[in-house]
C-alpha cells in the first residue's frame, strides 16, 4: 500500500538532487506534490516526471529565501489540493569555500538567507496551516550540523542552527500533532557535489575527489534516492512517535 496515499506534501528546492528525488519518490507512493524551485526549466522537468510516475503535482517558481513568496506557495498548494500534510524544506546553496576571515559579509548574508531564513520561512508557513490537522515536516541539514567545516563556515554555521529550529519547533508544536525531525545526509552525488569539486579546484574538477570520503566506511557517496527514502519514513505514519529527532544517512562518516 502507498505509504503517503490521500496526503498532499510541499517541498523547497526539488529541480534537482534530494530535493527531486524526494518529490517524485513521494508521487510515487501516493502524495500529491506542490514544490518551489528557483530555475523553471529544472522545475519543469520534475513536474514532469512526477506525473510521469503517475503522480499529481504542482510546480511554483519562486526562491526559498523570499517569505512572501513562500507564504504564496504554501497558500497556494492548499487552495489547489485542500490541504497539507507534509513539508519538506530542503533548499540550500554552498556558498563560497575559503577562508573566514576573508569572507565577506554579502556572501555570510546570502547563505543564510536560503539556508537558515529560508527553512524557517517555510516551516513557519506550513506549520500555520497544519495546526488543526496536524502533519509532519522534514528540515534537510547535514553532518556538518554535528562537525564543523574549514573553509565552509557559514555552510556548516546554518546547518547546526537548523537543529536548534528543529527541536524547538518540534516542542512548541507537538500538541498541534505536527511532528519535526531533521535529516543530515553524509556526501551525496548531488549537482553541489559538482559544484564543490568545480570552486576547491578553480574550475578544474577532473580527478577530484571530496576530503572526506576518506572519512566514510562505506566507502562511497549515498544516491539522493537513499536520502529520499529517509525522509519518506519521517514524512509517513511509520514515524508517528518521532518529533524533535535527526536521522543521519552518512555510511558511518559520524562514526
Amino acid at each position: 500500500m502507498a505509504r503517503l496515499k490521500n496526503k498532499v506534501a510541499f517541498i523547497t528546492g526539488a529541480s534537482s538532487g534530494i530535493g527531486k528525488a524526494t518529490a517524485i519518490l513521494f508521487a510515487k507512493e501516493g502524495a500529491k506534490v506542490a514544490f518551489i524551485a528557483r530555475r523553471k526549466d529544472k522545475g519543469e522537468q520534475t513536474l514532469c516526471e512526477i506525473e510521469a510516475a503517475g503522480g499529481e503535482g504542482l510546480f511554483i517558481q519562486a526562491d526559498a529565501s523570499n517569505a512572501e513568496a513562500i507564504n504564496s506557495a504554501v497558500k497556494q498548494t492548499v487552495d489547489t489540493f485542500g490541504k497539507l500534510d507534509i513539508g519538506v524544506n530542503n533548499a540550500a546553496i554552498i556558498g563560497e569555500l575559503g577562508p573566514l576571515i576573508e569572507m565577506s559579509d554579502e556572501a555570510w548574508r546570502n547563505l543564510l538567507a536560503v539556508n537558515l531564513d529560508g527553512v524557517f520561512y517555510s516551516l513557519r508557513a506550513q506549520a500555520r496551516v497544519m495546526t488543526e490537522n496536524g502533519g509532519s515536516i522534514i528540515n534537510v541539514a547535514s553532518v556538518n550540523a554535528f562537525i564543523g567545516a574549514p573553509g565552509a563556515a557559514a555552510y556548516a554555521t546554518s546547518k547546526h542552527a537548523l537543529l536548534g529550529l528543529a527541536k524547538s519547533a518540534a516542542g512548541e508544536l507537538a500538541p498541534m500533532k505536527i511532528r519535526v525531525n531533521t535529516v543530515c545526509p553524509g556526501l551525496v552525488a548531488t549537482e553541489m557535489q559538482d559544484h564543490i569539486a568545480e570552486l576547491a579546484t578553480g574550475g578544474h574538477p577532473e580527478g577530484f575527489e571530496n576530503p572526506f570520503l576518506a572519512r566514510v566506511p562505506m566507502g562511497r557517496m549515498a544516491t539522493t534516492q537513499e536520502i529520499a527514502n529517509a525522509i519518506l519514513w519521517l514524512a509517513s505514519d511509520e514515524a508517528s512517535y518521532f518529533t524533535g529527532s535527526e536521522l543521519t544517512p552518512d555510511g558511518g562518516l559520524l562514526a
